[in-house]
């Protein structure tokens, strides 16, 4: 059984957590080698463009309901948030 947490920030901490992995390099196969080697640099496309708050709150509301989560976990309803209280610069 899962835990409660208290606030908003403690809630996307526990998400995180869960949903992405340790960086842990000593655990490294060859081929994870090889992805951090592609992604240590930026790669620049022409299609590449920076997204904004709105953009990021219509793509959540977006997502429906009723679909099964993904290999992410993530869904409609642990995917809602209060953006009046993240902050989006530095």
């Amino acid at each position: 059984m899962g835990t409660h947490t208290d606030g908003l920030l403690e809630t996307l901490q526990c998400t995180l957590e869960y949903l992405t992995p340790k960086d842990d390099k000593s655990e490294e196969t060859e081929y994870h080698k090889q992805i951090r080697k592609l992604i240590e640099e930026p790669m620049e496309t022409e299609d590449d463009k920076d997204f904004n708050e709105e953009e990021i709150r219509q793509t959540i509301q977006s997502i429906d309901y009723k679909k099964a989560t993904g290999e992410d976990g993530i869904n409609k309803q642990n995917s809602t948030v209060d953006f009046r209280k993240i902050s989006f610069t530095g």
